[in-house]
Order: structure tokens, then C-alpha cells, then sequence
């Protein structure tokens, strides 16, 4: 099996005059301002100026021309370089004489079939028939390296010939065999006979609630046998899926000295039509709506909101509607829900002309539009108007009035966005009207939603 090694230049290589546009790369030479300089980085670069950066090396200090040829130098001036191509060698003109200082030749690859000759201290040579890579060092082919082996072949008899490290498979004998040094060595056997591993394709079809066993000869599936006294000694383990026909097991197969510490009846438990309060103990678990469930459908409260607020709003202008200072707010869990909502609050009036009277009402708020539902109940009043009373003429009557009945038994939610609910009051023919916390009584309003 050949392989290619890449293993990049491995000799210097002559780039004539520097250029910072040019992307130089590891034993690339260049001459710059009359020295040369070898770059000596493995990452290939341009723009590396050789006298000022640390990719280059100086090489040869000096030297005004380069010049090639296959003869030794003859002429020029101190300081010229020369490369003799044919041996790759690399010349000096030194006060006129000409000196090899370098040597750029070796490292050259070839390859073949045969055992390598000739060539310079340095090359290498791949023989491509048994992969094996040689060098030449001091005049002879050293092989430094082996990149054969390790080939897979498979056959009905034993491996044979091949390379150390190659593996081979005997299908027949079902043997896995390594070439150690060329000699073929059995290393493991796949096959295995008897209570052993078996052929899988031997395995029959599986069958549930049953085991898988082997008589030396065949692999089935069998049942457990546990009759009489062929079973000795104790099950140890967790045993589960264990089915006992009718009447098969009987007194004389079980160790009754085992049971003799289980009273008589012990199984005959009656459950208690009734248990004490002292069975109860501890906190018991917090019940919110959430956790009614199986009711019948609708009645399901919710949610409550409750708000309660001071303060005093009056007002008597005739048939002017003003906003008392008690709201709630609810954000309905149920489109299809409708709302219990009651309040207290408090109301003050007077005259001295005649009769007069205050009435009350709610109004509902939801994203930005204020309606007055006609469709809310109604107490002591028509309408949309939920309570009215008079104050009778001709004397200052004062009046405390304490709302405390249910309204709007039957408003809808229709949304799921927030509702606000708050109390409106309107005076007719009064001198004194003040609706809210009269007399010390904080307003209240309580507002129910029930699952329809």
C-alpha cells in the first residue's frame, strides 16, 4: 500500500532580489541591500522586510551579484555570489578568490523498484515495490523508515507471505492472524463452540417469559421447572414475573418454619367505616380553586378580588353623575364567566326645599371603554341605578345608608383582560350629598368570579 509523505522544502531555494509583494516561505533566499538572507519561519509571509523582522536570517553579509553556472567561479568582484547548478554548491568572491560557503544541494527525492545507488549525502528514495524509504548518508542508502504493512487480506487458509504487521483472516477456521518478523501468528479465534457463544444466526426467534439456554448441541428457549424437590436452596435477588399454576405449589413445598411468626388472620384486614379525628395529624395542605376537581359544571368560584378605601366624594349637581371613591379591579381567568360583586359604602345628604334623594350605580372599565350594563341587577332602584333614597323636605334630614347587597349576579366577563368596577352616585334636589367613608365606614366592594 503506498503512502505520500508531504514533507514540504527541504532545501534552500534561491528568490533573486527581495519583493514585499512577493509571500515567501520556509528556505526561500533573497538578496536585499547587497546581504543575503534565508527566511527561516514555517509560516509563509509577505511584507517581511529581511533586516528588520524575525522571518529572515542573514545569510551572507555582502555581495553585489549573483551568478549561476555548472563550472567553478572564475572573476568578479568581493562580495559576488555564485551557485554552481550542477552540484547546487554556493560560492563567495573573498578579496578576489572564490570559496564554497554553502552547500544547496541533497534532500532530493526519487523513487523505484529497486534498491537506490549514486545520489548525495541527504537524498532519499521511496521503493515503491515494498514501501520502504531509504537515505543516503556518508556515500550509502540507509532505510530509515517502513511505510508497508499493515494490510488486510482474508482466505480460507493461513496467511502467507506479506509484510510484518500485515493481518490476514482464515474464514474457514475463523482465525485472526498477525505476520510478526514474517512469520504468521494466530492472535485470537472468532469461533466458539458448546455452552459457549454460538453462532447468532443459530439463535431462535425470542419467546416471552422464557430462557435462553444451550445443550452443548442446540440454543432454544425453555420454561423454568419448580415442581417438587428439584429446586434446592434460596432465591437470592429480585425475581419478578413468576406466575404459579393452580394448586402447584403446596403445604408440604413451603418451609412453614418461616411463617410461623405471622399471626393467624393476619390477611383479614376490614377497613374502618369510620376513622377518629386523632388519625389526622400535622398541617393538612392549603385548598385553593385550583385543586377542586370532578365538580359539576359551573358554580366553580375563581377568584375573589376585595378593595376597601377611605376618603369622601359630594356632589349635588341635579342628575350629574360622580365617581365615589370605591373601585375593583378583577382580570377574569374565563371569557365565559360571570361575577357576584357587592359593596358598602356610606351616604350623607340633606335639604330644607323639599323632597330629594341620592342614587347609586356601577360602571364597568375594560381596555379603555366605560360602559353602565343594563343587564346588572337592580336594588331599591330601575335600570342601571342599583339603590336611591329621599330625604324628606322642609328640615336637614341627615341619612346614613349601608349598601350590603349582592349586584350583578349576572355580568359577563366576555374577556380575559383586566375589569375595573367602581360606584357612581347622582343627587337630586339635595343642599348636602356625600357618598364614601361617612361616619367612619370604609367603603367595600368584593367582586366573585364563577365558572359557567
Amino acid at each position: 500500500m503506498a503512502t505520500t509523505i508531504d514533507l514540504g522544502k527541504i532545501r534552500l531555494q534561491w528568490k533573486g532580489d527581495y519583493s514585499n509583494a512577493t509571500s515567501y516561505e520556509l528556505l526561500d533566499v533573497v538578496k536585499f541591500k547587497g546581504d543575503s538572507y534565508v527566511f527561516i519561519s514555517t509560516i509563509a509571509a509577505a511584507n517581511k522586510t529581511p533586516d528588520t523582522t524575525s522571518e529572515w536570517d542573514l545569510m551572507v553579509s555582502g555581495g553585489d551579484q549573483w551568478s549561476t553556472g555548472t563550472s567553478v567561479p572564475t572573476g568578479g568582484n568581493p562580495g559576488d555570489m555564485y551557485l554552481k547548478t550542477d552540484d547546487e554548491k554556493v560560492y563567495t568572491n573573498t578579496a578576489g578568490s572564490w570559496g564554497v560557503v554553502g552547500d544547496m544541494g541533497g534532500s532530493r527525492w526519487t523513487s523505484g523498484t529497486s534498491v537506490p545507488s549514486g545520489g548525495e549525502d541527504g537524498d532519499f528514495y521511496l521503493k515503491t515495490d515494498d514501501e520502504k524509504v531509504y537515505e543516503r548518508v556518508s556515500g550509502s542508502w540507509v532505510v530509515k523508515l517502513d511505510i508497508g504493512g499493515g494490510v488486510w487480506t482474508s482466505g480460507t487458509s493461513n496467511g502467507s507471505g506479506g509484510e510484518s504487521g500485515d493481518w490476514h483472516v482464515n474464514t474457514a477456521t475463523k482465525d485472526i492472524q498477525e505476520n510478526v518478523s514474517g512469520t504468521w501468528t494466530t492472535r485470537v479465534n472468532l469461533s466458539v463452540s458448546g455452552s459457549n457463544i454460538q453462532d447468532l444466526g443459530n439463535v431462535p426467534a425470542l419467546s416471552s417469559g422464557k430462557f435462553l439456554t444451550n445443550d452443548g448441541t442446540s440454543t432454544s428457549w425453555a420454561t423454568v421447572d419448580v415442581t417438587g424437590a428439584s429446586v434446592g436452596g434460596d432465591v437470592s435477588g429480585t425475581v419478578s414475573n413468576i406466575q404459579i399454576a393452580a394448586n402447584a405449589v403446596t403445604d408440604t413445598e413451603l418451609n412453614s418454619a418461616k411463617l410461623n411468626n405471622v399471626a393467624d388472620n393476619a390477611n383479614n384486614y376490614s377497613h374502618p367505616g369510620t376513622h377518629p379525628a386523632s388519625m389526622l395529624t400535622g398541617a393538612l395542605p392549603a385548598i385553593d380553586g385550583s385543586a377542586l376537581t370532578n365538580l359539576p359544571g359551573g358554580g366553580k368560584v375563581l377568584q375573589v378580588v376585595h378593595a376597601s378605601v377611605g376618603g369622601i366624594a359630594s356632589g349635588i349637581g341635579q342628575n350629574t353623575w360622580y365617581l365615589a371613591p370605591l373601585q375593583g379591579t378583577i382580570t377574569p381567568i374565563s371569557t365565559t364567566s360571570k361575577f357576584f360583586i357587592w359593596y358598602n359604602i356610606g351616604v350623607t345628604s340633606s335639604n330644607t326645599t323639599g323632597d330629594g334623594g341620592t342614587s347609586l350605580r356601577l360602571n364597568r372599565t375594560t381596555g379603555g371603554s366605560t360602559t353602565y350594563p343594563s343587564n346588572l341587577s337592580t336594588h331599591n332602584g330601575s335600570g342601571n341605578q342599583h339603590g336611591w333614597f329621599y330625604t324628606h323636605g322642609n328640615a336637614i334630614n341627615y341619612a346614613f345608608y349601608m349598601m350590603a347587597n349582592i349586584h350583578a349576579i349576572d355580568d359577563w366577563a366576555h374577556t380575559t383582560a383586566p375589569i375595573t368596577y367602581r360606584v357612581q352616585f347622582a343627587s337630586y334636589n339635595t343642599e348636602v350629598c356625600h357618598v364614601g367613608a361617612t361616619y367612619s365606614a370604609n367603603p367595600i366592594i368584593t367582586i366573585m368570579e364563577i365558572e359557567q
